[in-house]
């Protein structure tokens, strides 16, 4: 199927990271296309996992999953985003 769409923003793909990204984008007044190879939600990254992030939720603290996701990840992590994910992952997780 070929459509001709206009928009300000494509997204590629309709797993967790295109969402938030095209969340992010029309949050800052972008008008926003999100194109996917199947149905929403049925062939992503996102589905395969079974929404299966990992996030402080349900007993961990932020500390505790900050160390644990560095201990996992061999320290190769980037720490910042980590710690993003820490802080921020639920609320952007329920976004979704």
């Amino acid at each position: 199927m070929i459509l001709d769409v206009e928009s300000d923003v494509l997204v590629i793909g309709s797993g967790g990271a295109g969402l938030r990204a095209a969340i992010e984008a029309e949050a800052l007044g972008a008008s926003v296309v999100v194109a996917s190879k199947a149905p929403a939600g049925m062939n992503n990254s996102t589905a395969v996992s079974g929404g299966g992030f990992r996030a402080p939720i349900g007993g961990l603290t932020v500390e505790e999953y900050i160390r644990d996701t560095m201990e996992v990840g061999k320290e190769i992590n980037n720490r910042r985003l980590v710690e993003v994910m820490a802080k921020e992952g639920e609320e952007r997780l329920l976004e979704l």
